[in-house]
């Protein structure tokens, strides 16, 4: 079971890192667990992981290599090397891409299946929580790291994020 329960984390974490979304590959309201859990056999259990990978594959292979999609993978990729600035924009992105911003949030949104702001909010508390698991750098260290100029507001925005507050995360 343990190394299932890896399987899916790993495919969980490449769903996140790729941009797209749990929902919009498995559904609304998927639960790798209660899928696992109501299986009755590791068989049963392995089958499913695969279906899982099956799924998560096919609905890259759906994604057209379109305008749009390079656009929505440059603007992901401009985020990914820029996080930590927390002035970062929607107008910087545009403008480093050379498209026009309403243009850029409805295509990032079409492919991406989530907004400019909500990847990059995610790209950043996924960094943060690395380096407050990882790392014994001081909060406030962390929240400029992952571009949050005010501690506090990162704090609600990580609380917000998973539920739970920095400083409770475990090591």
């Amino acid at each position: 079971m343990n190394i299932l329960s890896g399987a899916v984390s790993v495919l969980m974490t490449n769903i996140i890192q790729a941009g797209f979304s749990t929902e919009a590959i498995f559904g609304k309201g998927f639960s790798p667990e209660k899928e696992l859990l109501s299986m009755k056999t590791r068989e049963e259990m392995r089958d499913k992981v695969i279906e899982f990978y099956r799924k998560r594959i096919d609905y890259q292979k759906g994604r057209t290599a379109s305008k749009s999609h390079s656009i929505a993978v440059a603007a992901k990729e401009y985020i990914e090397k820029n996080y930590y600035n927390n002035q970062l924009s929607v107008a910087d992105i545009s403008g480093e891409l050379l498209v026009n911003q309403t243009y850029l949030r409805r295509m990032f949104k079409e492919e991406m299946n989530m907004t400019l702001q909500e990847y990059m909010t995610q790209f950043r508390m996924q960094k943060a929580k690395s380096l407050i698991l990882e790392t014994d750098e001081k909060l406030a260290e962390i929240a400029e790291e992952v571009g949050y100029s005010d501690v506090s507001y990162f704090s609600n925005c990580f609380k917000k994020f998973y539920g739970v507050s920095p400083r409770s995360i475990n090591k």
